[in-house]
């Protein structure tokens, strides 16, 4: 019999998320990963956060949205998307590992098997096409 009988299981990322969150007010999940130093992502964070509301072991709040955003968020997160599926499968994955997951240039070239140069150059051509690809839509404002 194991101590945790009764006790839900949970993995490493959940346990140290219920630690962060336990030791502090409520938080937002970029404040976790800097509290978490280094040992959590940012994809990893929210991701964690999802699998545990949906299992019952937290709440989130959420903000209210602002009257209007919520068609305007939608369309902008369409767009990305279709953006990013336009992309090479290397630089689509450098920029989600270096934006969403917040892993540095050394650590994708580790995971990519390739050099940091590499995965630096691969994140400026993808935001180069990125750019132009969503500026391309009318009514768009810039971002510049």
């Amino acid at each position: 019999m194991s101590k945790a009988e009764g006790l839900p299981r949970l993995s490493s990322k959940e346990l140290l998320v219920l630690d962060l969150l336990a030791a502090r007010k409520p938080s937002y999940g970029l404040e976790l990963v800097a509290e978490s130093r280094g040992h959590l992502k940012r994809g990893t964070v929210y991701v964690t956060l999802g699998r545990m509301e949906d299992k019952g072991y937290l709440e989130s709040e959420v903000e209210e949205p602002r009257p209007g955003a919520a068609s305007a968020d939608r369309a902008d997160a369409i767009d990305l998307e279709r953006a990013l599926a336009q992309l090479g499968d290397n630089a689509r994955a450098v920029v989600w590992l270096h934006d969403v997951e917040g892993y540095t240039h050394e650590e994708i070239a580790a995971l990519l098997g390739k050099t940091a140069s590499f995965s630096k150059s691969q994140l400026a051509r993808a935001y180069a096409r990125l750019r132009s690809a969503l500026e391309l839509r009318p009514g768009r404002q810039s971002c510049t």
